[in-house]
């Protein structure tokens, strides 16, 4: 899932747009019987390791939090 946010990473993520991906984030995981500990970054998936470094300043911890508030287990 592609999210763009202000200056290139360096600007907070507006809270709406998390909100949105966390309900499509959620509903994905449900459908295939995922967990939060499947959602991760480009730049945890990207070959050859270290070639990517986004998302910056992407909130993961607070994101993670949405997700659980949505039932999705850890």
């Amino acid at each position: 899932i592609e999210l763009v946010n202000k200056n290139d990473g360096f600007d907070d993520y507006p809270r709406p747009q998390l909100e949105v991906t966390a309900d499509l984030v959620a509903a994905i995981c449900s459908e295939h019987s995922l967990t939060t500990e499947n959602v991760v970054s480009h730049a945890e998936i990207a070959l050859p390791a270290g070639r990517k470094d986004d998302p910056r300043e992407f909130p993961w911890v607070r994101f993670r939090e949405m997700l659980l508030a949505r039932g999705l287990g850890a």
